[in-house]
């Protein structure tokens, strides 16, 4: 079986957990719309509909066709389910699951009619708009837990490749406190071989070429990705509708993970290992700007077409993080480091990739809609950037997108039926493949998405919506980069969400 190389974001191997990479640029790339139940209902193919807030991160174009004001808000219940298969030992399959409740989007929008004779003008600029508020981008809330049996794979030959070409003497110097490879230098689970700068790792040193690990990791993954934005509309002659919003991106992540490998089978006779445990800390928190333009062509009352663009989004962040690690030997002994904790940071930039969209939508006045989107993202050219000495590192990562990653292209279809003060709605998202085939095929790396809703308006002023999305698919993560088992894990997430919409 081929082993996978390759990390989703939503599972970041834990001992890069202080190291940025491009599992963090994939990690704010990869949106999973909420916006208001409405949307949400159709699967988020709402681009070329319009009048609705969530137009503002779809396609701005859609603010343009609101005829009267409008102010919405909603709330959320986020359910999070993983099922992981790790190891040679397929018995200890774990299942975790993760509940949050959340605020998935909120805002108003001004609409102001031009007037010609007393009624609404039909020619020119007919109507320009002015919108405000936030939509949820992404949500990070899981938990993950993966239990199996490796053979001849040991976390201490990763900390000793990590260690190498390191002179050891500055390992006990206080800049290296937060270090793993260090951590672990001093607790004698690698030391040196030759020289200062190159490591063996304990199973190494003691020649034991036959034995077998029992690991565990278990990961809490939490925050969330808003988008605040201001958006404006323009309508000329209810036949071409333009938008423009400006975007700012607030990310707020942490993630704790701890990782515990045991000895329970050894060639060596007086093997002295027994166990490593390893627990990190970190915080992400930042935010970032960028823009989005958009276009309906409106040909008649049945008919819509539209295009947007996503500028890339440029965030700033800073990285809060903490690490320790013990060995226990078989004589009974517990060597630990740090002796303090101590906590450290980085700060960077992430680029994320520019998003090209199309959408259409077929109208039939007083029975409903059909709705379809298409959008387009190239994973590629989302890059790292950090002043200081970290160069050749950002370099090198940026380089493992261009490998990791490809084009992918996201599909998603709604529709939308009216009977009498209800609507009825549904969806289907085929959200493709982030990843090289090389690395992960299409269908492991794809996910899906199923939707449905319903829709309450007794008045002309008041509606009330309901929303369920059910997300699935697959993670290929491990423990640590280098290790030669890859944790396939089965996820899936459910969202319920309920709104209501005053219109005036």
């Amino acid at each position: 079986m081929k082993k996978h190389i390759i990390l989703l974001a939503s599972c970041i191997a834990f001992v890069n957990a202080n190291a940025q990479n491009h599992e963090d640029v994939f990690r704010y790339s990869l949106y999973n719309y909420q916006g208001t139940p409405r949307t949400m209902a159709t699967a988020g193919a709402w681009g070329a509909v319009g009048a609705d807030l969530s137009s503002a991160s779809i396609n701005p174009a859609g603010i343009a066709l609101y005829r009267r004001n409008e102010l919405l808000t909603a709330v959320s219940f986020n359910s999070y389910s993983a099922d992981a298969n790790y190891g040679t030992s397929a018995y200890q399959d774990q299942h975790d699951y993760k509940l949050s409740f959340n605020i998935p989007n909120f805002g108003f929008v001004l609409n102001q009619t031009n007037p010609y004779m007393g009624k609404d003008t039909r020619q020119g600029l007919v109507a320009y708009q002015l919108a405000f508020g936030m939509n949820r981008l992404a949500d990070f809330h899981q938990n993950v837990t993966v239990l199996g049996n490796t053979k001849n794979n040991s976390i201490s030959d990763y900390f000793a490749q990590l260690a190498k070409g390191k002179d050891s003497a500055v390992f006990f110097n206080s800049d290296y406190d937060n270090t793993l490879y260090a951590l672990s230098r001093r607790v004698g689970l690698i030391q040196n071989v030759t020289d200062g700068k190159t490591y063996a790792s304990i199973q190494k040193l003691q020649n034991d070429t036959d034995y077998v690990m029992s690991e565990a990791q278990s990961l809490k993954n939490r925050g969330r990705m808003y988008e605040w934005y201001i958006s404006g509309g323009l309508n000329f002659s209810n036949l071409i509708y333009l938008g423009a919003s400006f975007v700012i991106q607030d990310v707020n992540f942490t993630s704790d993970m701890s990782f515990t490998e045991s000895l329970v089978q050894t060639s060596v006779a007086k093997n002295i290992y027994q166990s490593t445990n390893v627990n990190t800390s970190l915080t992400t928190r930042g935010s970032g700007f960028g823009g989005r333009i958009g276009m309906i062509i409106r040909p008649n009352d049945f008919f819509r077409l539209g295009f947007s663009y996503q500028t890339p989004v440029i965030l700033n962040l800073k990285d809060e993080y903490y690490n320790s690690l013990s060995v226990a030997t078989s004589e009974g002994n517990i060597y630990s480091q740090p002796a303090e904790k101590r906590v450290d940071f980085f700060e960077y930039r992430i680029t994320t990739p520019g998003r090209l969209g199309v959408q259409t939508a077929i109208i039939i006045p007083n029975i409903g809609l059909f709705s379809f989107d298409y959008d387009a993202v190239d994973y590629r050219t989302g890059r790292l950037a950090s002043d200081g000495s970290s160069q050749q590192y950002i370099l090198s990562k940026n380089i493992e997108m261009n490998q990791k990653y490809q084009m992918a292209a996201n599909y998603r279809a709604g529709v939308e039926i009216k009977a009498d003060y209800m609507k009825f709605r549904a969806g289907y998202g085929y959200l493709g493949s982030p990843y090289n085939p090389n690395e992960v095929s299409e269908a492991n790396g794809s996910r899906r998405l199923y939707s449905a809703g319903l829709g309450f308006a007794f008045d002309e002023q008041v509606s009330f919506d309901f929303a369920m999305n059910y997300i699935t698919g697959k993670n290929y993560t491990k423990s640590y980069e280098a290790n030669a088992y890859t944790a396939v894990t089965q996820f899936t997430r459910v969202l319920f969400a309920m709104g209501m919409s005053v219109k005036f």
